[in-house]
């Protein structure tokens, strides 16, 4: 496995998720790095065409070479985005700040790719055939992360209900931000950018070094965990496990399950950053620091609450007649509810507001 992971940031609109944009900033660099070879890979091959042309040469010019990136639009197809995970050695990211976005695309006539990202999470071998085309694709052993943000009103129309295979692929977390106004005039605060561009700098030398790793002909690291630290792990899952059946049944049970897998990879990305912080890329094996463990345990039980807490917004298995509509308005409510325990509301007051029962708003 590598240490990809499919996250998915909710709140109330205006809440503030989109500070995710600083998390992507970081690696905007890489990504025109990557977009300004091929360009100039490109500008070279038209070039020698038009050489070509004229000299009326036997020889054959090169064809266009696969355009790179990291950063890949959610707004695309199937066959899209196949393809440049294709021109991409099977790897990218997908990051968008309106969930909406990647849920329109699934959804249109040529998209529908959520089994395509189900199979991806665990890097299984995925082939795509498009007759109109005559195009055949087959990404061997894909390595792709996914952050998504959105509102709980867009949950539903991304992942219709609870069995849906990428609601268990998901790292989930969702807040609530308290109501005040705060003021736009800069008070002696230092802009953002400056201090972001300096990390997206040390990341794109992190991503340099790594390079050189595969160019020395290492094409993986190991992680391993110290055997008191199996056990840690082994023993925080399965309390997890049981809490999970317990609240949610099969749906909470295969949340539970990928959060070990998803554990597992925090621990492996919080190690990478601990190499680099002592001086240098990971090579050939490496077991992770006690802390970072510790750490990584702590954002999954977290995550496991977060899951659950999606979970109660929506149908629990995909033959409910209800329709999607009828748990979009219950995230709806669930998310006034929310708004309205800020404010100090008490729970009888909120029931009455929202039109639910107070045993609701209380498990809300």
């Amino acid at each position: 496995h590598s240490l990809n992971l499919f996250t998915f940031i909710t709140a109330p609109a205006a809440s503030g998720k989109g500070t995710m944009s600083w998390a992507q900033r970081l690696a905007r660099p890489y990504h025109k790095s990557l977009l300004n070879e091929s360009h100039t890979r490109n500008s070279m091959y038209g070039s020698d065409s038009q050489i070509h042309k004229v000299k009326n040469s036997s020889s054959t010019p090169s064809g266009l070479s696969p355009r790179r990136m990291l950063f890949l639009p959610g707004d695309t197809t199937a066959a899209a985005l196949m393809k440049a995970l294709a021109d991409n050695e099977g790897r990218g990211i997908i990051c968008e700040s309106e969930a909406d976005t990647l849920a329109a695309a699934m959804g249109g006539e040529h998209g529908k790719f959520g089994d395509k990202l189900c199979k991806i999470f665990h890097h299984e071998p995925v082939p795509l055939m498009r007759k109109g085309d005559n195009l055949y694709l087959e990404l061997e052993q894909p390595a792709v992360s996914i952050v998504l943000t959105g509102t709980p009103a867009q949950l539903p129309r991304l992942m219709p209900n609870a069995e849906n295979g990428l609601m268990s692929r998901f790292l989930f977390y969702s807040f609530q931000q308290p109501h005040h106004w705060r003021s736009g005039a800069p008070n002696g605060r230092a802009p953002l950018e400056p201090y972001f561009d300096a990390l997206g700098e040390e990341l794109s030398q992190m991503i340099a070094a790594t390079a050189t790793i595969e160019a020395a002909g290492t094409d993986h690291v190991n992680f391993t965990l110290s055997q008191a630290d199996w056990q840690r792990l082994d023993t925080t899952c399965e309390a997890g496990l049981q809490q999970a059946v317990s609240l949610a049944g099969d749906a909470g049970a295969s949340s539970a399950y990928r959060l070990g897998l998803i554990a597992f990879r925090v621990i492996g990305l919080l190690t990478v950053l601990r190499c680099f912080e002592n001086g240098g890329p990971p090579t050939d094996q490496v077991e992770a620091d006690p802390r970072d463990v510790t750490t990584a345990l702590l954002i999954i039980e977290t995550a496991l609450a977060h899951a659950l807490h999606v979970l109660a917004t929506l149908p629990n298995n995909s033959k409910d007649t209800r329709g999607a509509a009828k748990y979009t308005e219950k995230a709806e409510k669930i998310e006034r509810a929310h708004q309205l325990h800020a404010q100090g509301q008490s729970v009888r007051n909120i029931a009455a507001q929202v039109g639910a029962s107070k045993s609701s708003v209380q498990e809300w």
